[in-house]
């Protein structure tokens, strides 16, 4: 009765192991019974898969009510529902300026597309543009790089008392992000992204009169920009 008990144990820990690697195509397993067992040795022989986090499973061997191994696998993994929209809140180029929102489209779980609105110093700013993600969006991965392009309002002058460059740019933006999942099935998140402005010829052209301006004492402008925003996916 030992030996077979062993024998069904190892059988069970193979069967999580296919699980686990996509050999046998299922997402979870609630219950298994041995009909085989003879009566008087293994007269119930169940496997029990009780979550205990969006991809770890405690698995219980039991006989009679007696408890006789326990496996703790993060082989199997249970399948994350396929996300279509993610909406963000947060500061930055990626929220359309100094705040504002942001709506991407996932017609595919490694590419995204996305339009976004907020307020600059001055006016309405926008962005729209695609997004890479390295990773898949519908997995159970918790750090998410990606790449990224937009175009749209990307760079603006506002001079103290003197209004008449108050102006805002679009262009193109190259960026980099990552995202930290998080919650039972991984729909929330923080994005955090460094974008690259590549200014118009427009705005080269007003940054040299603001240079040649007497009135103007010192410039100062940031190489790179910075965003930061809490993400929902649906």
């Amino acid at each position: 009765m030992k030996t077979k008990s062993i024998i069904l144990t190892g059988y069970c820990l193979l069967l999580l192991y296919l699980v686990g690697y996509g050999q046998i195509g299922v997402n979870s397993i609630e219950k298994a019974n041995f009909s085989d067992a003879e009566p008087n040795d293994l007269t119930s022989l169940n496997i029990y898969c009780s979550e205990i986090s969006s991809d770890l499973y405690d698995i219980y061997v039991i006989k009679e009510g007696s408890f006789l191994s326990t496996a703790n696998s993060s082989l199997i993994n249970r399948e994350i529902p396929k996300r279509f929209f993610d909406i963000g809140f947060g500061l930055g180029l990626d929220y359309g300026g100094i705040i504002g929102a942001k709506l991407s489209l996932l017609p595919i779980q490694h590419i995204s597309l996305f339009g976004a609105a907020g307020i600059q110093l001055f006016g309405f700013g926008w962005n729209v543009g695609a997004t890479l993600h390295l990773l898949p969006e519908n997995s159970k991965h918790i750090v998410r790089p990606n790449v990224k392009i937009m175009y749209g309002i990307n760079r603006s002058t506002k001079i103290s008392g003197a209004s008449e460059y108050d102006k805002m740019f679009t262009g193109w933006t190259p960026g980099i992000g990552l995202k930290l999942m998080f919650g039972k099935k991984k729909a929330n998140g923080i994005a955090v992204d460094i974008n690259f402005p590549i200014g118009s010829p427009e705005f080269k052209d007003q940054l040299e009169k603001i240079e040649n301006d007497p009135r103007v004492e010192w410039t100062f402008i940031l190489p790179v920009a910075f965003s930061i925003g809490y993400h929902r996916k649906f």
